[in-house]
């Protein structure tokens, strides 16, 4: 007997992967933060908290975007086709979370009923 939990945790999985990069894009196509270019970096610039926290959050609920070391150096229409398919990664991971959670919660019950 199996419940919807893993196929919803796999769509929700699948969602935060686009959405972020489709963040990723805003946040390189139109600068919100306001990060200077190359050439106009001070020696003591520090990244806004918002940035940081993005970054942080884009690694943790997105780990499939580690293997974003592959597409330094790749530019264009390559590089985001590589950043769907690894957005995409988020589908599976998401699903066997949402099977171990089923799994942990489903077999506690039968085992302190043979405790008890």
């Amino acid at each position: 007997m199996q419940s919807g939990l893993p196929k919803r945790l796999a769509a929700i999985g699948l969602l935060i992967g686009l959405t972020f990069v489709l963040l990723w894009w805003f946040d390189r196509s139109f600068n919100p933060f306001g990060l200077p270019s190359i050439g106009e970096t001070q020696a003591n610039f520090t990244e806004p908290l918002t940035r940081r926290l993005f970054e942080v959050a884009l690694f943790v609920l997105c780990p499939g975007q580690l293997f974003q070391v592959f597409t330094i150096g790749i530019g264009g229409r390559i590089s985001w086709v590589i950043w769907v398919l690894l957005a995409s990664l988020n589908w599976p991971i998401y699903y066997v979370i949402g099977l171990t959670i089923e799994h942990t919660f489903h077999t506690r019950g039968p085992v302190k009923h043979v405790l008890r």
